[in-house]
């Protein structure tokens, strides 16, 4: 209630340029003030963009480790994010959470497309993505800089998987 009544039933403006306080999620204060304009001042429309958000990681988990490790792992981490009780509080909270959340694993997901290619588009849409994540909590940079640790050490050493996840792919394929 606090974000809504400061921040984003406001101007624009005045709700954009006020951070005085480290509760107002900027990106997430414009999504709850078009939410609000578009469908009035009911609780469901200022927890709208965070619901949307949090149904959108469940799909973006998916990819996200099916990119890192196989489709079993991906419908096994996305059934565990769509039950999980403190994913499922972010979205229904109304604070920019659960946009944090998706900003992440969306970097994860791009990192694993540019760690070692020269793909403008991939590498302008994880910068997009990182400036969109900052704009929502400003403890993504611990995100940020995580992921793109994690990029330049696997392009350094030429795979983004932990060793013994490779000894046991290859272990596997051995044993048939």
């Amino acid at each position: 209630a606090y974000t809504y009544t400061q921040f984003a039933q406001r101007p624009l403006f005045l709700g954009l340029t006020q951070y005085y306080n480290p509760g107002n999620h900027l990106l997430h204060t414009l999504f709850v003030h078009f939410s609000t304009m578009l469908f009035g001042n009911e609780p469901w429309t200022i927890r709208l963009p965070t619901f949307i958000s949090g149904l959108i990681l469940i799909p973006a988990i998916f990819l996200a480790f099916t990119r890192l490790f196989s489709v079993h792992v991906g419908l096994l981490t996305a059934a565990i994010a769509a039950s999980s009780s403190p994913l499922i509080e972010y979205s229904v909270i109304a604070r920019g959470y659960s946009l944090q959340t998706l900003f992440f694993v969306v970097l994860i997901t791009l990192a694993t497309i540019i760690r070692n290619s020269e793909n403008r588009a991939a590498w302008g849409t994880f910068s997009l993505t990182a400036v969109l994540g900052l704009m929502t909590v400003p403890t993504t940079i611990y995100v940020y800089a995580m992921t793109t640790g994690w990029i330049l050490f696997s392009s350094m050493f030429g795979d983004s998987r932990l060793g013994f996840l490779k000894t046991t792919k290859l272990a596997s394929t051995h044993t048939l």
